[in-house]
């Protein structure tokens, strides 16, 4: 297998999208992630969907109150990546939607 969450260098080319789906343009770790895995299976995707809308929601509040976004996610990217936080359901999805407003935040400048 290609994918294996204990090495991030393996995991770089998993993209995933609002409606909870999960892939990449790499062939061999599409097979991985859909065929051995099954990680679009509908329960998946659904939770993983759950998870991106918690995400929207809380960017959302935090523009509202007018507060620093990317201070934010930075704090909570930090405490996703401790190695002494423990690791959670759907780690992966948060830490790419925050990293992604992180990047949008900083070419909005």
């Amino acid at each position: 297998m290609t994918v294996n969450p204990l090495k991030p260098q393996t995991l770089v080319d998993i993209r995933y999208f609002r409606d909870g789906r999960i892939r990449s343009e790499r062939s061999e770790i599409m097979d991985d992630l859909t065929k051995t895995l099954n990680l679009n299976q509908e329960t998946l995707r659904k939770n993983r969907k759950t998870v991106i809308d918690e995400l929207g929601r809380y960017f959302k509040r935090l523009d509202e109150r007018g507060k620093s976004v990317p201070a934010h996610c930075k704090k909570q990217l930090d405490a996703l990546e401790s190695e002494t936080t423990k690791k959670s359901e759907y780690q992966g999805v948060r830490i790419y939607f925050l990293e992604k407003r992180l990047r949008a935040e900083s070419k909005r400048g």
